[in-house]
């Protein structure tokens, strides 16, 4: 109040701010095609002439450009009272100034003030009538999506005047105003922004989001009824419309223009034909999947599929759209705008629609064989062959990319619509890729490193394993592609025996452990896959100088799986199986033996082997008492290893050597513990400790402490034990080495102890009951 209109005039310039384009900027300041834009919210009279309104109008006008809600609603009530009482002389002289104030006002952020300035429009539209004609073109596009304001009796106003005004002419008028229209819905679902739509300085962020969601809402719906009734204008709305969409480049925009194009096409497929006719939309769409879709990959790529499920079944089947199509898309992975954070939406989306393309080009023609194992077939490539596509290698994550392949080739299979023997071929092909891999020489021209050769080997073994667990099933039950996954386990398994040296055993162990424990039934029936796993035992390992323990371990495993297997209905097969691993354990060097050791004892114990079967053999006699005579020797990690191999070994659920060999080593429990006690106990500290250790354990696992030990045996074990425990020990080096063997012994009391109070076996009860009278 009291400020000079010239200074408000100059606030208002100053507070239409850059929109992303020139062509934004421009909408704001003057409206486009002719009549007047949704600028952003501002206050002050926007200097509008009103040279021949009267006072009164003047006062009511002044109001509507205030930031107080109240005084606008107030404003608009006096606007709708003076319009009922005005002379048409005076309608004619406002009307020039009641579009913008109108296109502002309409899509105000408060509720109340859209309800009265739709009551106020009526009011104007009942006593103007056809005067409105000037200026109609500059209305009506906030006309018409005011008429989907989610504020019931906003919208109940704008139909009513719309009706009020054209009561039989509502298509003329779309056809007299089909361009501005198109352009107001166009700018704003392609253009608009929130900070576009509305002035940041004088309305809040959550107001700006909210005014901006419900305008391109309305479009929307204002695009859906005008579609009913402009099905013969497509000649304009369909090159305004659809040949735009894929040169939009502002992200933020992307989610209501799919909605729009998919809600037209799926209305009016021949939009895309008529499109077309005025400029060819392909290569638009070609440059946007090039181009990554511009950024906007959470919300393009999923709506991809919708979008060509639309489009005319004419362009589906040809040729040209299916191979630029899915070429164009593909080809995206090469712009800057997709990373790895885009992996799951990009792949899932190409393997879509390239599915969708395949069923739509039927299974007969060179056009489907190119997909299926082309287009189709590319990810396989970038999963098992990454060399050939080196340029876009990296942006792909390998975990996304082989759930995506797995679960695509069951889904391959599982389709109805997709005939059994092209989605067994296709499995072929991928298993012969894989198969190709694995036979291949390394140090061949142009073929891939070694580290792409077991970075081949670590990923079909993470796909074979999600095949493997996608087509589980119950007894009798039919699975698609079941059989032909697992016979390509088979031919893998295979592959990777024969293909077996010292210089791709890294990769290959990991494959071949884990086909066994994916498919251990299938391989293990068949009479090749345990002849070559023998024939690996008894002639490749041999032949190979030095084998790292790991891969040892995979391969050790792979024929203890193998093993759990046939033990029982060819048990001749498994001790030849078994004893080829003896042979080549007994081969080791003393560091390595106890780690691959260790290894098969714990295999051993998880796997269930037949009943019957004898696992007892002469060489694992020798291998226990050399662990007893030397176990203590090394440091560190070999000695915890040796201690377990040790205790393993002598665990007597199932037996692994023979009852002399647990006899002895009962003995040299019972030395090696007595000769701490001796003059010059400090060489017999480290064997003690070893000893102990291995006790205890096997004595928390509740052992069977008479297969080692008799009673006079188990009395003086016992004595020597309690004595480390709880009496003082020779002079010895350290105060530290003293608290060790303690600690030990300690640890091997308590254990027998406990064993003894559970009553399970009598003679250890015994033992403890003459120690406690030795005592005495």
């Amino acid at each position: 109040m009291g400020k000079k209109d010239v200074k408000r005039e100059g606030r208002v310039k100053g507070n239409l701010q850059p929109a992303a384009s020139s062509r934004a900027a421009e909408l704001m300041s003057s409206g486009f095609g002719g009549f007047g834009g949704l600028a952003p919210t501002s206050f002050g009279m926007g200097g509008e002439d009103f040279t021949d309104v009267d006072t009164e109008l003047k006062v009511i006008f002044k109001k509507l450009a205030k930031r107080d809600s109240v005084t606008r609603i107030k404003g608009l009530e006096e606007l709708s009272a003076y319009v009922d009482g005005a002379s048409v002389e005076d309608i004619q002289k406002m009307l020039p100034a009641w579009p913008k104030l109108y296109n502002r006002l309409g899509t105000d952020v408060d509720r109340r003030v859209r309800e009265n300035t739709g009551q106020a429009h009526l009011a104007l539209v009942r006593k103007a009538r056809k005067q409105l004609a000037p200026v109609l073109k500059e209305l009506i596009g906030t006309w018409l999506i005011l008429r989907f304001d989610p504020a019931k009796d906003a919208a109940k106003a704008a139909a009513e005047a719309f009706q009020e005004a054209f009561p039989n002419k509502q298509a003329d008028v779309l056809t007299f105003c089909q361009t501005e229209i198109l352009q107001f819905l166009t700018e704003h679902l392609l253009n608009t922004t929130p900070e576009t739509l509305s002035d940041p300085r004088f309305i809040t962020p959550e107001d700006m989001t909210a005014r901006f969601a419900r305008v391109i809402s309305s479009c929307l719906y204002t695009l859906g009824w005008m579609l009913d009734a402009i099905e013969s204008r497509l000649s304009t709305i369909a090159p305004a419309f659809v040949g735009k969409i894929f040169t939009e480049k502002e992200a933020s925009n992307q989610s209501d223009m799919w909605e729009a194009l998919v809600t037209l096409l799926r209305a009016f497929s021949a939009a895309w034909d008529v499109a077309n006719q005025k400029k060819p939309v392909l290569p638009k769409l070609c440059s946007f999947l090039k181009n990554g879709a511009y950024g906007s990959i959470g919300i393009s790529y999923p709506s991809l599929l919708p979008f060509i499920s639309v489009l005319p079944a004419q362009v589906l089947s040809e040729e040209k759209f299916q191979q630029e199509f899915l070429n164009s898309f593909w080809a995206g992975l090469n712009s800057n705008a997709i990373d790895l954070s885009h992996s799951k939406a990009f792949i899932d989306a190409y393997l879509e629609c390239g599915m969708f393309l395949l069923i739509k080009s039927g299974f007969e023609t060179e056009a489907s064989r190119q997909i299926l194992d082309i287009h189709l077939f590319r990810p396989v490539e970038l999963l098992l062959t990454p060399s050939k596509h080196a340029n876009v290698k990296e942006k792909l994550k390998a975990d996304v990319l082989e759930i995506s392949v797995a679960d695509f080739i069951l889904k391959l299979g599982r389709s109805t619509q997709v005939p059994a023997q092209s989605s067994a071929a296709f499995l072929s092909h991928v298993r012969d890729t894989a198969a190709e891999q694995i036979d291949m020489d390394s140090s061949s021209d142009g073929e891939p490193t070694f580290g792409d050769y077991e970075l081949m080997c670590t990923r079909a073994t993470s796909l074979w394993a999600r095949l493997g667990e996608g087509v589980k099933r119950k007894e009798g039950e039919r699975v698609p592609l079941a059989d032909e996954i697992t016979s390509a386990a088979k031919t893998l398994f295979s592959k990777g025996i024969e293909s077996l040296s010292e210089d791709n055993l890294d990769g290959l162990s990991t494959l071949l452990c884990s086909l066994a424990e994916s498919y251990p039934q299938i391989l293990f029936t068949d009479p090749k896959c345990h002849d070559l796993l023998l024939q690996m035992c008894e002639v490749k390992l041999p032949e190979m100088e030095k084998v790292d323990p790991p891969v040892l371990g995979r391969l050790f495993k792979t024929s203890i799986v193998c093993m759990g297997v046939i033990s029982g209905r060819e048990p001749g097969t498994c001790t030849k199986l078994w004893n080829g691993l003896l042979d080549v354990l007994a081969r080791l060097d003393e560091e390595h033996r106890s780690v691959v050791f260790n290894d098969v004892l714990v295999e051993l114990r998880q796997i269930e082997l037949d009943s019957s079967y004898d696992l007892r053999s002469d060489r694992l006699d020798v291998a226990v008492l050399l662990l007893l005579d030397h176990g203590a020797d090394p440091d560190g990690e070999q000695k915890r290893a040796n201690e377990s191999a040790l205790a393993l070994a002598l665990e007597s659920d199932r037996p692994i050597i023979s009852n002399n060999a647990y006899i002895l080593a009962g003995q040299n429990f019972v030395i090696t513990l007595a000769n701490v006690q001796t003059s010059n106990p400090e060489k017999h500290i480290a064997p003690a400790r070893f000893t102990l250790n291995v006790l205890e354990r096997l004595l928390k696992k509740g052992m069977n402490v008479s297969s080692m030990f008799d009673v006079e045996m188990q009395k003086d074990l016992l004595l020597s034990i309690s004595e480390l425990a709880t009496f003082d020990l020779p002079a010895l080096e350290t105060v530290h080495q003293l608290d060790q063997v303690k600690k030990a012994a300690l640890g091997c009391w308590k254990a027998y102890i406990s064993l003894a109070s559970k009553g399970n076996d009598d003679e250890v009860r015994t033992v403890v009951e003459l120690l406690l009278d030795h005592w005495k």
